[in-house]
């Protein structure tokens, strides 16, 4: 082996571990570690002992998250950002919608909305943004509250096929609450869900 391949050969072999490493936190940055430990039954698979959120569907997840230009709502809770309340919806086979609650210093919020395209399209994402009046912050404040959405059980999920719907909350305090759930017909992330999607004036010709 001459000198000049070892060198070679060294760089790839400590680039292919940066890249290992690198790739291996961004896969669990935007969620808690903890959560690919906590166990409990799946919601299509019950008395399952999965994790609440696997490393494959935390990947999943915080690609689609990047994806879309967002942050990690779990190192801004620990940052104590000012309190953020964020929906997202990941489908198998149509564009991710993301909806995301800001609380600014003044007390108003604004609502944000975005639209992914495809990988393969060429448009760009569809973003929207706007503040939202005292009394859209009520309701909204008073459907979270009524729906009980951030004192859901942590389950993990079942199925290939449908849509994940994954509802993440800081408190400006440092906490941080995640519910996900898969394409739900009813209960809590589906009723936030809707009630956030009819703020952002979004109608999805899909929904599942």
């Amino acid at each position: 082996m001459t000198r000049g391949y070892a060198v070679v050969l060294t760089l790839m072999v400590l680039a292919a571990a940066l890249f290992a490493g690198w790739y291996s936190t961004t896969r669990v940055i935007y969620f808690p570690p903890e959560l690919r430990e906590f166990r409990n039954g799946c919601e299509r698979f019950e008395g399952g002992s999965l994790p609440v959120l696997d490393e494959d569907e935390a990947a999943r997840y915080a690609g689609a998250l990047r994806a879309m230009e967002e942050p990690s709502l779990y190192l801004a809770a620990g940052a104590r950002a000012p309190a953020t309340f964020r929906l997202t919806v990941e489908p198998s086979f149509h564009p991710t919608w993301v909806v995301r609650i800001d609380s600014l210093p003044d007390g108003s919020r604004t609502i944000t909305s975005k639209l992914r395209s495809y990988p393969s399209s060429r448009e760009p994402m569809q973003v929207r943004r706007r503040l939202l009046a005292p009394e859209e912050i009520a309701a909204l404040d008073a459907m979270i509250a009524g729906t009980g959405v951030l004192e859901t059980p942590l389950k993990c999920v079942g199925g290939v096929d449908g849509a994940r719907w994954i509802v993440e909350a800081t408190d400006g305090q440092g906490g941080y609450t995640f519910v996900h759930s898969h394409s739900p017909m009813a209960g809590p992330v589906r009723e936030v869900g809707d009630h956030l999607f009819s703020l952002a004036d979004i109608r999805p010709e899909y929904l599942y």
